[in-house]
């Protein structure tokens, strides 16, 4: 039995994770950019987005623990779920059984093992990120380098996967200026557990919107939800000033628009994804200063340095450099594309 638009050849890939973009949107990614590539082959494939919800006394449970109970397609671990309790069943099912599930997070890691060993090893599992629990479990991990040791089966790469692509620009975005070169997008952040985001920080922003605007560049700038409302007004007001655009809240965020608007980009060092993506499209990037960062986000911004990727923000703004280099760009995605063909054996 096939669905509508399948063949008894079509690959069904599923993604699995909390719903959370920092999750999901990685996910999506890897799926996307594969079936891309299996299209290339002539091999069609279906992508399946399950967003699951843990019920609240298993938010309490280590996800080492998990596979303790065992694990049964009616039983644990989607008993322990509330959206998405019927995956177990689903993948037993033949006839909507997935060839590959792509997870991401803590919270998915348990679900995803547990698909993994269902069918005989008919169902292949991958799992971004640290998953906290034995990678052993699964037939791939994917996480980048600065994010917990080796493991076997695992594919380390420099940054987060992501959904940029750079074949695929998006439609411009009639917001952004384009009367002033270089185009330079500033991608900030805030606040969290590994970074700080303070005066030290805004400062440090407030001085290179100012800098930008005396040499009449075109700025387009946008806030995420951790940037402090009191921050983002300063700097919407700085970049307005200078005759750029601020994406604080309304409207649709231009930010995929904005990546492939600018000629160099600007993000600050809180965001693995956000320095992620800004360095997947080849332009000149430039990080921010953190006056506090946590050991593994000071690892993974000297591995941009080292790389070509990025420099530092104080260098292109003293040699007034800005878009007048070539980087190398982050492409993790290729060889998390190869490594999944691979276990796929197409």
């Amino acid at each position: 039995m096939t669905t509508l638009g399948q063949t008894a050849d079509t690959r069904r890939i599923w993604v699995v994770t909390d719903g959370r973009a920092g999750n999901e949107n990685p996910a999506r990614g890897l799926a996307e950019r594969l079936q891309r590539r299996l299209a290339t082959d002539q091999i069609p494939s279906t992508i399946d987005i399950h967003r699951i919800d843990l019920k609240g006394w298993a938010t309490l449970l280590p996800a080492p623990a998990w596979p303790l109970f065992g694990r049964s397609a009616g039983g644990w671990p989607f008993s322990a779920l509330g959206e998405g309790a019927d995956l177990g069943e689903r993948a037993a099912d033949p006839a909507l059984r997935p060839d590959l599930v792509i997870g991401a997070g803590r919270r998915a890691a348990p679900v995803v093992a547990a698909l993994g060993g269902l069918a005989s090893g008919a169902i292949k599992t991958v799992q971004l990120l640290n998953p906290k629990m034995d990678p052993r479990l699964f037939d791939l991990t994917i996480a980048p380098q600065h994010d917990g040791p080796s493991a076997p089966r695992r594919l380390a790469t420099v940054g987060s996967l992501h959904r940029i692509d750079p074949d695929l620009p998006p439609a411009p975005d009639p917001r952004l200026p384009t009367d002033k070169r270089p185009r330079i997008a500033l991608l900030i952040g805030g606040k969290s557990k590994s970074a700080a985001f303070g005066a030290k920080e805004v400062n440090a922003l407030l001085e290179a919107i100012g800098t930008l605007g005396a040499l009449d560049a075109g700025i387009a700038a946008t806030a995420s939800r951790r940037t402090p409302a009191a921050d983002a007004e300063k700097l919407q007001q700085a970049v307005e000033a200078a005759g750029g655009f601020f994406w604080g809240g309304g409207g649709e965020n231009p930010y995929l628009p904005m990546l492939f608007w600018a000629d160099a980009l600007i993000v600050t060092a809180d965001s693995v994804n956000m320095a992620s993506e800004a360095c997947a499209l080849g332009k000149p990037v430039y990080v921010a200063p953190s006056e506090r960062l946590a050991p593994k986000f000071s690892a993974f911004h000297n591995a941009l340095r080292a790389g070509g990727h990025a420099r530092e923000l104080a260098r292109g703004l003293e040699r007034g450099e800005l878009a007048d280099w070539r980087p190398t760009p982050l492409d993790d995605m290729a060889a998390a594309v190869a490594a999944v063909r691979a276990l796929l054996a197409v």
